[in-house]
């Protein structure tokens, strides 16, 4: 487990508290390199739009100096806190929401020499250090390079890739910026890089997906003397066809003589070709070849990355998350998940746990990473799934909880979308295992709340959601439970959400929900309208726990008045009656489930009955009657599993003779079929009648007793 420092945690205080609009009282502004660690952890925890208020508290309480915006929206109100800070590192984000620095004609253009220059205050500036403009859509406005290189002389990084740029852009760049150490100008669309000879300081350069023809198209690479890094590599997608860079750069025979590492990623790299940059740069420390054919896993003295096991999978997740390259970071997850897959017992604890500490990394890394966060997800759980989650310590699983909602919490509109599906899907089939739930002190109360809502409010509800609810509930502290079980919005929720399942015929997911309800305190269920929301839809799910749930309810009638008043509703009684119309209707040898719920209908109108006052006898009289005609025309297969104070409840208050009959042909159909607890605990049954036929109450309750003792005895 990643164990966050003293300034990390009060870093994300600080944080919480600007977002919360409670921000430090004292008149002192944090020093840089606090004051970019607060930004930093603002910037992750708060995806919503940034307010005024908000806007002004950064900048009266933190001297920023690094701004990474790579993975936001740019809106106007950022433009406020960048303008207020003197910077010397800028990474922005999408630029689509700046309408005013865009032009929208045959394809997308972005006024970007204009858009800096109201970023940027003049100490800005001329301080400004390393330059992120990069992207996946939209190209510069013209004479771009010229504009922001006046304006911006001391610029020591600028990183382009996925930008549309010209190859006499490059030599604008090569003639302007002399002193530049770092160019990324990756998947740009250039063919040529002519003029990149003068940058005579670059120590890093990145031009994978370069495509052209010419074989000496990389001649003028080898004027780089100070180059230590040379990537190849695309950024945009490795399944696109592989470059011939590697080729052409083997083809010109000559070296980089301080190059330390080439990345050869989703190049035509073969082994030879490994072989000769070991053999032809004396100083080349580490090589790339992930998604490439060559096969060698060791050279002497040069690092091989590559896919061979898990062990170098990890090692080369830790390099690439930190370059923020999509494709290969997606490469080396997905062959993590292929080695977690295939046999998860050949792996030592420890590498199970270096790689769980890698892969959450990951996710701080690429907070947007559509694929990116479904390939996390199938390898969390590829560790967690059939009890694999074992080598992985109490603290990394609550780690992993944290991550896992915030995977939810970022795709929350993600119907429609099939990768964003799949990766929910993933999520929720994690915080359904039953082992992982079971970890102490896991936070359940926060896995409920948000399957709740997402239940609640989502167009699709995933299967494993209400799952994990009903699992969480099982295994959280009962302080906890009782605190949510208690809550007067849980009820109401649940059957706001019962409904919506039964609306759109939702079998599986309602029976899963109808747990759930069980768990609530019954008053509150039923003052909610559980009663009238389960009787309602006994017409399209006539689901057998439905039908024992109203019976456990009904049981309770005589301890509650709420309970009571629900059931002798003639609106809930009303749909009762034609629910056991349509089983008598349906009644038959081939359908034994419509004959049990014939029986459990017949059980429910038993206890009502038994529960009557005698006052109002007469307006029942008719359900005896249907009760009465009823109980010799059907013989259940399967039997309800009544309690002894069940039976007791009904010789003790029944007012009529139709409960009692029901009780006798109970345990007649429970002897016949040697399959009712009923049957099973005779003895208690016989006591309970003895004690009756033996008490001084009402004479016909006497009789009753006695006569259906008799009839227990002959079954013995």
């Amino acid at each position: 487990m990643l164990i966050p420092s003293l300034l990390e945690l009060s870093a994300g205080a600080v944080s919480s508290a600007i977002i919360n609009g409670t921000p430090p009282t004292e008149n002192t502004v944090l020093l840089p390199e606090v004051s970019n660690l607060i930004f930093e952890k603002f910037v992750q925890n708060f995806e919503l739009l940034v307010t005024r208020r908000q806007a002004k508290d950064i900048c009266t309480s933190l001297k920023i100096s690094k701004i990474d915006l790579r993975h936001k929206v740019l809106r106007r109100i950022d433009f406020w806190i960048i303008r207020n800070q003197n910077l010397v590192s800028l990474a922005l984000g999408d630029l689509s929401g700046l309408e005013t620095y865009t032009i929208d004609h045959s394809e997308y253009f972005i006024k970007i020499h204009p858009m800096l220059q109201s970023l940027l205050n003049s100490e800005s500036q001329k301080s400004l250090m390393h330059l992120d403009i990069s992207g996946f859509e939209g190209t510069f406005t013209p004479k771009w390079v010229c504009r922001t290189i006046k304006m911006l002389p001391s610029l020591k990084h600028l990183i382009l890739s996925g930008r549309k740029i010209l190859d006499r852009e490059v030599r604008k760049i090569g003639k302007h910026l002399p002193n530049l150490r770092l160019l990324e100008i990756s998947n740009t669309g250039i063919t040529r890089i002519d003029g990149i000879s003068r940058l005579k300081n670059l120590e890093i350069l990145g031009i994978g997906g370069l495509i052209s023809e010419d074989s000496g198209v990389l001649m003028e690479l080898f004027e780089l003397k100070n180059l230590r890094v040379l990537d190849l590599s695309r950024k945009n997608c490795v399944c696109c066809e592989k470059t011939q860079l590697l080729n052409q750069y083997l083809s010109c025979n000559k070296i980089l003589p301080n190059l330390e590492f080439i990345d050869c990623s989703g190049t035509l790299c073969t082994n030879e070709s490994v072989w000769k940059l070991a053999k032809s740069h004396p100083n080349l420390r580490k090589i790339s070849i992930i998604e490439t054919e060559a096969t060698l896993s060791e050279i002497p003295n040069v690092e091989i990355m590559s896919l061979a096991n898990l062990s170098s999978c990890i090692q080369c997740l830790k390099w690439y998350k930190t370059q923020v390259n999509y494709p290969i970071t997606a490469s080396i997850l997905r062959e993590i998940r292929n080695f977690l897959d295939v046999d998860y017992s050949i792996f030592k604890e420890s590498e199970i746990r270096e790689c769980f500490e890698v892969v959450c990394e990951t996710i701080e890394t690429f907070p947007d990473g559509q694929s990116i966060h479904r390939l996390i997800a199938d390898v969390l759980y590829q560790m967690i799934k059939n009890g694999r989650i074992y080598p992985l310590s109490a603290p990394q699983r609550h780690d992993m909880v944290h991550h896992l909602l915030n995977i939810l919490d970022f795709w929350q509109n993600w119907y429609g979308d099939v990768e964003q599906t799949k990766t929910v899907e993933l999520v929720w089939a994690c915080l359904a295992d039953e082992i992982f739930l079971s970890t102490p002190n896991l936070n359940l109360r926060q896995i409920f709340e948000v399957g709740l809502e997402a239940v609640l409010f989502s167009q699709i509800v995933q299967e494993n959601c209400p799952i994990s609810m009903v699992k969480s509930i099982h295994f959280m502290d009962p302080k906890a439970k009782e605190q949510i079980l208690r809550d007067p919005d849980y009820c109401r929720n649940l059957l706001k959400l019962l409904h919506s399942l039964y609306t759109r015929g939702k079998t599986k997911m309602y029976e899963l929900v109808l747990k759930l309800m069980k768990m609530a305190d019954f008053e509150d269920f039923v003052r909610a309208g559980g009663i009238t929301v389960l009787s309602r839809h006994l017409k399209k799910f006539s689901f057998c726990k439905s039908l024992k749930f109203l019976i456990k309810l009904a049981t309770r009638i005589p301890e509650s008045e709420v309970i009571r008043r629900e059931f002798f509703k003639w609106e809930n009684l009303g749909k009762l009656v034609r629910f056991f119309h349509v089983c008598k209707k349906r009644n038959s040898e081939k359908l034994p489930m419509i004959k049990h719920k014939t029986y459990l209908i017949s059980s429910l109108f038993s206890i009502i009955l038994a529960s009557v006052d005698s006052e109002n006898r007469q307006f029942f009289e008719n359900h005896e009657k249907m009760l009465i005609s009823e109980i010799a025309n059907f013989a259940p297969k399967s039997m309800f599993p009544f309690k002894m104070s069940t039976f007791r409840h009904i010789f003790e208050n029944s007012k009529f003779d139709g409960p009692v009959l029901w009780a006798l042909y109970t345990i007649q159909v429970g002897r016949a079929h040697d399959e009712f607890p009923i049957y099973r605990n005779l003895k208690e049954l016989e006591r309970i009648l003895r004690n009756l036929e033996m008490s001084n109450g009402n004479t016909e309750i006497r009789v009753k007793a006695m006569v259906t003792r008799e009839a227990v005895m002959d079954f013995y």
